[in-house]
């Protein structure tokens, strides 16, 4: 969230307002939803560039036990800037000291995929409430650019991974100030509570679709397209996925 606290010369608005109260509700609700033990659960806010890449080693590491072999399901959560790298158009997660000209030194997305895309794993599911087009939820992480770029759509290659992202191509992902949430954010969220966790993701992918695609327009005059990356592993089976089993 709190970027500008990292990096001298950006303004608050470059701040991604309420990414960590998204990050404590999402992080209750693994718990207190979807039956995640406590100890298996990695909360991090404003994290450092070290610290995300060490717990996203650790998490290899441990996919990659013999004793765990095809019993890993993994649920990746991220609230924060994207960017795209302008030479490659690769998105990247982007730390809060990482900066907007240094973008190569966040993790790649295709990068994160691989590595949750471990045969060992039986289900990974990754929620990205961010965009990739150099904008942000207020403002981006380089605003006298004055160019949005489109980020190239990276493919997940193998393994059993399925990613929702808040927002498609040049589009940014905007809050909802009202609720204190990023809108994807939001109606992830409601969706869980609603059904205590048991929904599948073909009508948890429609819900989130519907409401934010709506929202955004009446709130922002702008539209906000959801989208859903799928392996080609899993075929049409995603859509009987939940996050409770």
């Amino acid at each position: 969230e709190n970027y500008s606290k990292y990096q001298s010369g950006l303004k608050a608005e470059s701040n991604v307002e309420f990414a960590i109260n998204d990050a404590a509700t999402f992080n209750k609700y693994a718990e207190s939803v979807l039956g995640v033990p406590k100890d298996h659960i990695t909360y991090i806010t404003d994290a450092l560039s070290t610290k995300m890449k060490s717990e996203l080693e650790k998490l290899v590491a441990l996919s990659n036990l013999e004793s765990m072999k095809n019993n890993i399901e993994i649920i990746f959560y991220y609230a924060g800037h994207g960017f795209p790298d302008k030479e490659t158009e690769k998105g990247y997660l982007i730390p809060v000291d990482i900066t907007g000209s240094n973008v190569t030194s966040g993790i790649a997305l295709s990068d994160l995929y691989e590595k949750l895309s471990n045969e060992n794993v039986k289900k990974a599911s990754v929620f990205l409430d961010a965009c990739f087009s150099g904008g942000g939820r207020n403002e981006g992480l380089a605003p006298g650019r004055g160019i949005m770029i489109k980020s190239k759509d990276e493919e997940i290659q193998n393994g059993n991974l399925v990613v929702f992202t808040a927002s498609s191509g040049d589009q940014k992902s905007f809050p909802f100030k009202e609720k204190g949430h990023g809108m994807f954010t939001y109606y992830l969220l409601k969706k869980l509570q609603e059904t205590k966790g048991d929904v599948n993701f073909d009508d948890l992918a429609k819900y989130i679709k519907d409401n934010v695609e709506q929202s955004s327009l009446l709130k922002n005059d702008t539209l906000q397209n959801p989208s859903i990356l799928v392996s080609p592993v899993i075929g049409e089976n995603w859509k009987n996925w939940s996050l409770k089993n």
